[in-house]
């Protein structure tokens, strides 16, 4: 695994200690050793995210699908700051925001609290995060 120390890579064996990545390098009795993880990596790597409202806050649970896929590799960026667009009986809608999705004119059911992206006026530059709410 790759790790960075005082600003320099190291190379260490799967499984290795923190004791492993700090040797070698200058220390001062009583200084504190910071561990952080690579947001990056754990956003590739989550199922879980979590959607803050002015509402509050709700838990998104990704599925292994493509579209899920294409979430965590770059599409929740594109997310960030956006607005609640439309509310009805039925669905919440936030956005718009711009993505490379294919149009689709399939007809889909959705149920409640199901999150799926929908494209206005099938135009992919103003794609929408839809939440079913019935």
């Amino acid at each position: 695994m790759k790790v960075i120390v005082n600003g320099k890579e190291k190379d260490l064996k799967a499984g290795s200690t923190l004791k492993a990545a700090v040797a070698g390098e200058p220390y001062v009795k009583g200084g504190l050793v910071s561990v952080r993880l690579s947001e990056k990596k754990v956003v590739t790597e989550t199922r879980d995210f979590e959607l803050v409202t002015d509402a509050g806050t709700m838990v998104m649970r990704l599925d292994d699908s493509p579209l899920a896929e294409k979430w965590r590799s770059g599409m929740l960026g594109l997310t960030s700051g956006i607005s609640s667009r439309w509310v009805t009986h039925d669905i919440a809608a936030f956005g718009s925001f711009p993505t490379d999705l294919e149009v689709d004119r399939g007809t889909y059911r959705y149920k409640m609290y199901e999150c799926f992206l929908a494209l206005g006026g099938f135009d992919s530059n103003t794609t929408y995060m839809m939440i079913a709410r019935d």
